[in-house]
């Protein structure tokens, strides 16, 4: 590993990332639970073991928003002091890097939109695109077959009937990871926003990005590494963590910061990291900024009791109701082992289930990656700002089905009812969910603080949360119904 940018801490003089993932989530879950956080610091087997304190975590930050918001400052505060940031100037926190004067500034090239304004909300489905009564058509159908929650189409409506929430001129976004597949860039550049949009130093990936500017109403600023605008474009978030934030400050705007930026394996935990330490100290005292994240479906979630409900006895196909008692047996439980087994009770009172939908093969450092994006998002909203977590759907990106294993699986999901969504498709709902929520927080600036398992009730998981089993139990059985698609695809015409 070179020590350049972002980088896991030194641990008896190597870099372990499985001893730092848990160290943070044991300072996460010893703000509610000192047992549970001895359990995690002395859990041996981590790479197979974590879905298991990741499960009793999420259940304890779900008792209250009191609960969930110290949990997740205490994740984020370790983490912000166990990582570090290798440059020519030695070793400092990641957060201490970010917030110091850069050696070099960033330049600024801006993109004009020229397109037409759109007059309603469209998202692409199944090879066309759908609005207005047939969108809301395709959402009833979502809602009934358990792909998404009731309240993303209820979000979803109120955007078809307010279309002029769409209209984003004069609101500014920072995208970090404005490239990645899963990012809102298009559809905010269509709707007329400002998007101040930070990935790597690609010529390749600007173009893409500067067509889609021009294709849209609102403009595209790009930071750029000589200072006068011009190629080479980007900023690299892992080793220029000051200039980019100090480049975002330069706009002087109140700015929602997104965090969609992603990287393979321990990259990806780093990038989290790097990415959180800008949005830390960039913009402070800027009224209206925020922080929104995709939250991954493969993740562990507190669901309410219609989720619970609506999971047991969920069987969609006859042969996996007939089979899977056998298999269960057969397996000794790790095949179709039943989920949402115990309920729980909040400190209000509320009836709650865990929806456990972590899969082995993405690994700890994932699913570390993803949660500080999460307790960003929380901490965030409780602090009174706009904070929002969006749960998208199992998407075919390229990061996933390059995986084979998931690949295969994702080919094999509709065996259990969960449907696997387009990028496109992914892309433009969380983008409408983004901006519902924008509006509907304008309208209420404030209110009593919420708790996780409320932000993130306006779920689009693809039918995760209400599968009977837990979904790692049923990857197997997936890969095999998918796998003779993908041998079929690869082999020759």
């Amino acid at each position: 590993m070179v020590d350049d940018g972002v980088q896991f801490p030194l641990v008896d003089g190597r870099r372990s990332t499985q001893r730092t993932g848990r160290d943070v989530f044991a300072a996460a879950a010893a703000a509610v639970d000192p047992g549970l956080a001895v359990q995690i610091r002395d859990e041996a087997a981590w790479r197979t073991a974590y879905p298991i304190h990741l499960r009793h975590l999420t259940a304890a930050a779900a008792m209250s928003a009191t609960a969930g918001a110290a949990v997740a400052q205490a994740g984020l505060d370790r983490a912000l002091t166990l990582f570090e940031l290798h440059d020519g100037a030695g070793v400092r926190r990641v957060t201490e890097a970010a917030a110091m004067r850069p050696t070099s500034s960033l330049g600024t090239r801006t993109v004009q939109g020229v397109g037409a304004p759109p007059g309603r909300l469209t998202i692409p489905y199944r090879g066309r695109d759908v609005s207005d009564d047939d969108l809301l058509t395709v959402l009833d159908d979502w809602v009934d077959r358990g792909v998404v929650e009731p309240p993303v189409r209820a979000a979803v409506a109120r955007l078809v009937e307010h279309p002029e929430w769409l209209d984003l001129r004069g609101r500014w976004f920072g995208v970090l990871g404005a490239a990645a597949e899963m990012a809102p860039t298009e559809q905010l550049l269509r709707w007329g926003a400002d998007v101040a949009a930070v990935d790597v130093r690609r010529d390749d990936v600007w173009r893409r990005l500067e067509r889609t500017a021009v294709a849209g109403t609102g403009r595209l600023h790009i930071p750029a590494g000589d200072g006068d605008g011009t190629y080479p474009l980007g900023a690299d978030l892992l080793t220029d963590v000051a200039a980019i934030r100090e480049w975002l400050e330069a706009f002087d705007q109140p700015m929602v910061l997104g965090n969609y930026a992603y990287a393979d394996g321990e990259t990806f935990a780093r990038l989290s990291v790097a990415t959180d330490a800008v949005i830390t100290t960039v913009g402070h005292g800027h009224a209206g900024d925020g922080v929104v994240c995709l939250a991954t479906p493969t993740d562990v979630f507190a669901v309410s009791s219609d989720v619970v409900r609506g999971s047991r006895g969920r069987v969609p196909s006859t042969w996996s109701r007939a089979l899977s008692p056998v298999l269960r047996r057969a397996s000794r439980g790790r095949l179709l082992a039943h989920r949402h087994r115990d309920m729980l009770h909040t400190d209000a009172g509320d009836e709650i289930g865990v929806a456990d939908a972590l899969v082995l093969q993405q690994g700890p450092n994932y699913a570390l990656a993803k949660r500080l994006q999460r307790w960003r998002a929380l901490t965030t909203n409780v602090g009174g700002a706009f904070g929002a977590i969006h749960v998208a759907p199992p998407t075919r990106t390229a990061s996933v089905v390059k995986n084979r294993v998931l690949a295969a699986a994702y080919e094999g999901a509709s065996l259990f009812g969960v449907e696997i969504f387009a990028p496109a498709t992914s892309r433009a709902l969380m983008a409408a969910l983004l901006v519902h929520d924008l509006r509907v927080h304008e309208a209420q600036p404030t209110g009593p603080a919420r708790s996780e398992h409320e932000l993130t009730a306006a779920a689009a998981h693809g039918g995760l949360w209400r599968v009977e089993w837990e979904p790692r139990t049923a990857l197997p059985l997936a890969v095999l119904k998918g796998a003779p698609a993908l041998l079929t695809r690869r082999s020759p015409a």
